[in-house]
């Protein structure tokens, strides 16, 4: 039993994944799975303990019947860009039924674009969701990369073929499926509706729902100096607003 003081890169079956728990996430001068839930709901009042408690049980059952973590990219992908290797996905199977009739989700957890903290916000939602007979997958993409857009799009897209490929594998018994995401990964999912940027434009399947939660949906108020930290992330440091404007976002009226 998880208890406020454990610290998840020392869970015995998750310590191999260490560092996709809580990706690229480093809120007080060490990586965030290294340190204990009370310490990080103390640097980060709204990361709920019970709440990681809940993802980190589901995931501890998970990972001690065999690997649940998988590479999106194959090598030769991953060659012409080594930040490809740490593009993954976590497979949390439906609870109870199997297999799932259910389409299946695939969740992107937030951290503006710098991080993606799946443990505190996919995990316990994928955990949840197994009990529903959902399977779910969790998405660890691309952050903090120079003009990162459309990378995690990318990451995305290659994801879901990734998934559609091994559906055997995964004993998927439908094509069907929903994009979750939180903050970040919900202004992701909610550029992957959209035709000039999403599903479409990766020949991909319509995705059958999506539910972002307190998604970024518009630029309005990031213009000026000093509040531009998220698109100076997204589209590099000398951004033109023309440019975000390409990813569905008015600009700020004048």
């Amino acid at each position: 039993m998880f208890t406020k003081e454990t610290i998840p890169a020392e869970i015995p079956v998750l310590k191999d994944y260490a560092d996709y728990l809580c990706y690229n996430c480093i809120p007080a001068d060490k990586p965030a799975s290294q340190m204990s839930l009370e310490e990080l709901h103390q640097d980060q009042p709204s990361w709920d303990i019970a709440s990681m408690i809940r993802g980190l049980n589901r995931l501890s059952e998970i990972a001690a019947d065999g690997p649940c973590l998988y590479n999106v990219y194959t090598p030769d992908e991953s060659s012409d860009c080594p930040e490809k290797k740490d593009v993954k996905v976590w497979f949390m199977p439906a609870k109870g039924t199997s297999p799932s009739k259910s389409p299946w989700i695939i969740s992107c957890a937030g951290g503006a674009y710098t991080c993606v903290c799946s443990l505190v916000e996919s995990f316990p939602t994928a955990a949840r969701f197994n009990e529903l007979g959902y399977n779910v997958f969790v998405l660890t993409y691309r952050v903090l990369q120079p003009e990162l857009m459309p990378m995690p799009l990318d990451d995305l897209a290659a994801a879901i073929r990734f998934i559609l490929l091994n559906r055997k594998k995964f004993q998927l018994s439908s094509d069907e499926y929903i994009v979750n995401g939180f903050s970040a990964g919900a202004n992701l999912t909610c550029l992957w509706g959209t035709v000039s940027k999403g599903w479409a434009h990766y020949g991909l399947p319509r995705p059958k729902a999506l539910f972002p939660i307190y998604p970024v949906t518009t630029f309005d108020g990031m213009y000026t100096e000093g509040n531009n930290f998220f698109l100076k992330v997204m589209f590099g440091e000398d951004f033109d607003k023309k440019t975000a404007e390409t990813f569905g976002f008015a600009k700020k009226p004048s």
